[in-house]
């Protein structure tokens, strides 16, 4: 059966790479007899046998395992703490979407009432470690204690992910932090400049939010959270309320410079959105209307990262150039962007609405979507700059491609990996030396987002300059 699997995941490869492989019963018979075992999944596994029997280089996510026969594919079966099975299927996403939040729910009703605490407005929970043992039908597990924003309170949980808990004791420490001083944050809100104005435009807003809250909200992530450690007991956060009231007037200053400019070119997107209204544009509109929808989803303000909300403004301005070149011309060149960008961008919304539906989060995902926006500026509106340097040296293609697609051989594709790791890895930017790592892995079949091919990943940092 395992030869037949193995054929099977040859035949489900795009075309392209399917014909590098003819006639595939014969290639299949090798993969087989140089597959390594325990070393990956299959498709990983199969993409290594491929290019040690003949050098090329196939990406393990290139294989369609949804396309293999029923009984090809693997039957995952669920049981629950009494035994009793939960679900069973072959689809491990499905069965991951149907049962995530459930086991999320499971672990977080720990046996210890002290990490099952609701309705919470002051630190009167005690400690808070980075991690706790649990002690379950005779194993020893993890859990992670956070607070969750609950909007006029907090809950104490345990997570079984750190980096789920890391993220929700953010918006859950900075919510105590607006219990503990709200008069002190409605009163440096209150005297915002143009925040009437502001209230008004907010509610043109794709999905109108509450503009008077989240200014609360990132004022005191600016006062509070940008004080690190972050605190994970009674004493420390008294001792960060006591340090960050003092910026509280600085903090809403940096609010309000960052505030002008993002309403002022989104005032601008709307006037340009107006005079782009033609059946000829549809397709671009289309595109600009599902960026803005997810760009300024409900509650974007207080859950972007500063360090790219104060891009916010250049991201619309380049929705504003991209719109006003439509009707000066450039209607067939944003066209024949579009393949470029629209997988990229549909399979970070599929992976998104798979995390959702399970209730997670992935930081590197959340790179990843703020990298497209720095791509469709690099693609609409280059002459607007990117927040990465970049250049128009074309040198690196050559390289990346050649490292992604086989065309070296072996021994040459690891000595030129080998240099960008050494040479040029650890010494880049923080976000794209995020991007190129992702390549990197992808190479090796390790693709830490989970949601691009090599092929459309280098597509995205190609220009962005590297020394070699």
């Amino acid at each position: 059966m395992l030869e037949e699997k193995v054929t099977a995941l040859l035949k489900s490869l795009p075309k392209p790479l399917r014909q590098q492989l003819v006639p595939l019963p014969q290639m299949a018979r090798q993969v087989v007899h140089n597959l390594r075992f325990g070393e990956g999944s299959l498709p990983v596994a199969v993409s290594r046998a491929i290019q040690a029997c003949s050098g090329i280089r196939i990406p393990p996510e290139s294989f369609d395992e949804s396309r293999l026969a029923e009984h090809l594919r693997l039957r995952v079966e669920v049981f629950g703490s009494d035994e009793e099975p939960l679900a069973a299927g072959r689809d491990l996403k499905q069965l991951q979407s149907e049962l995530g939040k459930q086991a999320a729910a499971t672990f977080s009703a720990a046996p210890d009432p002290r990490w099952l605490q609701d309705d919470l407005r002051t630190w009167s929970f005690g400690p808070l470690p980075e991690t706790v043992p649990i002690h379950r039908a005779g194993l020893e597990l993890v859990g992670y204690p956070t607070l969750l924003d609950q909007g006029n309170s907090v809950s104490l949980r345990l997570l079984d992910s750190a980096v789920q808990a890391q993220h929700e004791f953010r918006f859950g420490l900075r919510r105590l932090f607006c219990l503990t001083v709200p008069r002190e944050l409605k009163q440096q809100v209150d005297h915002l400049p143009h925040l009437n104005s502001w209230v008004l435009v907010s509610k043109t807003l794709p999905q109108p939010c509450s503009l008077r809250d989240h200014l609360l909200e990132m004022v005191a992530e600016r006062a509070f959270l940008s004080l690190t450690p972050w605190p994970r007991s009674q004493p420390e956060f008294g001792l960060a309320v006591a340090t960050g009231k003092p910026l509280l007037a600085t903090a809403a200053a940096e609010v309000a410079r960052a505030m002008l400019p993002l309403f002022e070119a989104y005032t601008q997107v709307r006037r340009a959105w107006e005079r782009t209204n033609h059946p000829q544009y549809q397709s671009t509109r289309q595109d600009v209307h599902d960026q803005l929808t997810q760009l300024l989803a409900p509650g974007f303000l207080a859950r972007i990262p500063w360090a790219w909300l104060i891009h916010l403004p250049r991201y619309l301005r380049a929705i504003v150039r991209r719109l006003e070149k439509l009707s000066s011309g450039g209607g067939s060149r944003d066209t024949q962007q579009l393949p470029g960008l629209l997988p990229l961008w549909n399979r970070w919304k599929e992976r998104q609405q798979q995390l959702q539906t399970r209730g997670l989060f992935d930081p590197e995902l959340e790179t990843y979507r703020l990298m497209l926006e720095e791509y469709r500026v690099l693609v609409f509106a280059q002459e607007l700059g990117t927040a990465i340097s970049v250049s128009q040296k074309r040198r690196h293609i050559t390289l990346i491609v050649n490292l992604t697609s086989g065309a070296q051989s072996q021994s040459a594709a690891s000595r030129e990996l080998e240099k960008v790791q050494q040479r040029q890895l650890l010494r880049l930017p923080g976000d794209l030396k995020v991007c190129l790592q992702c390549l990197l892995l992808c190479r090796e079949g390790r693709n830490r987002f989970g949601i691009v091919d090599v092929d459309q990943l280098f597509k995205l940092c190609l220009d962005f300059d590297v020394p070699v």
